[in-house]
């Protein structure tokens, strides 16, 4: 048989109680429900916190893919309607916990062109560079693959690569009587990429060039030389 709490009291004092039996089980419901979305955030602040340790006293842990990047792709650069030799370096890095641990894969190849890594210009009116990748498929796998310098697959080019340039000026020292001869290097454009670098060519100097090429997770880095040294 049920026992009746409420005998002995009122139907007033019944209802008081009832009410405020209610009012108390709804502050119990929002207690807990504050608890149950304190657990996940305190995790999250605890795991930031192992991670800001992890790199002050240990630093990023990098880990390498000893197959390679198996997706890189075909870099063309152009120099005055020319294409030019270039070593490019692909990496794909892939952050297992971020801003602690990575993992890499590499791809380095040589793409070759109609000028060579370092090749001598003459004064033209303007110096034009431009630069484009490509996707390299494999028709009979139907799927895409690594592109390779020496081989000729079907290439679609890409549209998501966002590039950076920086031009190095190098200019030769002759040695005097106190001082050997030396290369004087300075940067003298470090940003966005641009096409036309007429204003940073100049005779008597040489130039390292550098492009950057991003996207996703994805940088590749394409370097060549130019070579306007003529009073050396």
């Amino acid at each position: 048989m049920k026992k009746d709490v409420f005998k002995g009291f009122t139907k007033e004092e019944q209802t008081e109680a009832l009410k405020e039996f209610n009012i108390a089980r709804e502050e119990a419901k929002k207690e807990n429900m504050k608890n149950f979305i304190k657990a996940p955030i305190l995790i999250v602040v605890i795991v930031i916190i192992v991670i800001f340790l992890f790199r002050i006293f240990i630093g990023t842990i990098e880990l390498y893919n000893p197959f390679g990047y198996e997706k890189n792709r075909f870099y063309k650069v152009m120099f005055n309607d020319k294409t030019v030799t270039v070593p490019a370096r692909e990496e794909n890095r892939i952050p297992l916990i971020p801003w602690a641990i990575y993992f890499n894969s590499i791809a380095s190849n040589r793409y070759d062109g109609e000028l060579e890594q370092t090749f001598k210009i003459e004064k033209e009116e303007r110096y034009i560079l431009n630069i484009n990748s490509y996707s390299c498929y494999d028709e009979k796998l139907e799927k895409r693959i690594a592109c390779k310098s020496k081989e000729n697959y079907i290439k679609e080019k890409n549209q998501d690569t966002v590039y950076t340039l920086k031009i190095e000026k190098r200019i030769y020292i002759p040695a005097t009587e106190f001082k050997d001869e030396y290369w004087e290097v300075f940067t003298i454009y470090d940003g966005p990429f641009i096409e036309d670098i007429t204003k940073y060519i100049e005779d008597g100097a040489e130039y390292n060039l550098t492009i950057i090429g991003k996207y996703g997770m994805t940088s590749a880095e394409i370097y060549f030389n130019i070579d306007y040294n003529r009073g050396y």
